[in-house]
């Protein structure tokens, strides 16, 4: 397919106004067209999820999970003293792809609503990290005879010894 040349769009054009105006702009320029359909549970037939009823049952989880997640943050909002950003300020706010976040600290190792399934994880993270540590002192003394942990790309080997006649 040949898609064109991309065109980089105007700073000032990241709002709903910009966003309208490069929509008219390539729907005048289209010679063709084609029908959207839009499929919620499409994600589910990929699952092989067809039964309407283990469907429902599905959709119901995400809603409830989604109002679970809504009622933490308002909770969150109500503590902090905040409220929702408004409709209008939303829609004038700029689209900030530059974003770089002002925390400064240890990155997250894993992203789970679980806790403990979250410490179990680092817990085995930082189990192979020592294993991986431990087989690299035990090479650097020579011993190559225990490999390195699977899922983790080895350093070099280490130099014993450096060739004659270099110098």
């Amino acid at each position: 397919m040949n898609w064109g040349v991309f065109t980089k769009l105007a700073p000032d054009s990241h709002n709903l106004r910009g966003y309208t105006k490069e929509a008219k702009r390539v729907l005048g320029e289209s010679k063709e067209s084609y029908e959207f359909v839009l499929e919620p549970n499409a994600w589910l037939d990929a699952f092989n999820i067809t039964d309407p009823k283990d469907q429902a049952r599905w959709n119901g989880r995400i809603v409830e999970r989604v109002r679970e997640l809504e009622e933490r943050a308002h909770k969150k909002r109500v503590e902090s003293g905040k409220t929702v950003i408004g409709r209008q300020r939303l829609m004038k706010q700029k689209l900030n792809t530059t974003y770089r976040p002002d925390r400064s600290g240890r990155r997250m190792w894993c992203l789970s609503g679980s806790r403990e399934q979250r410490r179990s994880f680092i817990k085995f993270l930082m189990n192979l990290r020592d294993e991986a540590r431990d087989v690299w002192k035990r090479w650097h003394m020579g011993d190559f005879s225990v490999p390195y942990p699977l899922g983790l790309y080895p350093p070099s080997m280490p130099k014993l010894a450096e060739p004659l006649g270099m110098w």
